[in-house]
């Protein structure tokens, strides 16, 4: 009689995730993040915008004339577990969250070009 040997599963690889796919999960994850985190970090949180997948980070961008909701959003550190853990689950990546000012006012009220009179 021969015994059938289950051969040891091969070790998960790490999921490759890029911006599109990030792009793809962003409208599951603000659902996610408001059931979840509540409406004050809610408020802080929908400021930020997916702007780069990074050394094995998704990094959020807040616009630069938000200085206050950069810094509460780095200091909290149960809205980044939040995060964390959501972006994890959604993309299946070991990915960490960060954030970073993004250059500008990012609001589209400064964009319009300027006519110069002849």
């Amino acid at each position: 009689m021969v015994e059938s040997v289950e051969e040891p599963a091969p070790p998960a690889e790490a999921v490759a995730v890029d911006m599109a796919a990030i792009d793809g999960l962003w409208p599951a994850l603000v659902a996610r993040v408001r059931d979840e985190a509540g409406p004050r970090r809610h408020a802080l949180f929908r400021e930020t915008s997916p702007a780069a997948v990074e050394d094995g980070a998704l990094v959020l961008e807040v616009p630069g004339h938000l200085p206050f909701h950069l810094a509460q959003l780095q200091e909290d550190d149960r809205l980044t577990a939040i995060l964390t853990s959501v972006v994890q689950e959604l993309s299946g990546a070991p990915l960490r969250v960060h954030y970073r000012s993004g250059e500008g006012a990012q609001s589209g009220l400064f964009d319009a070009p300027v006519e110069e009179e002849p």
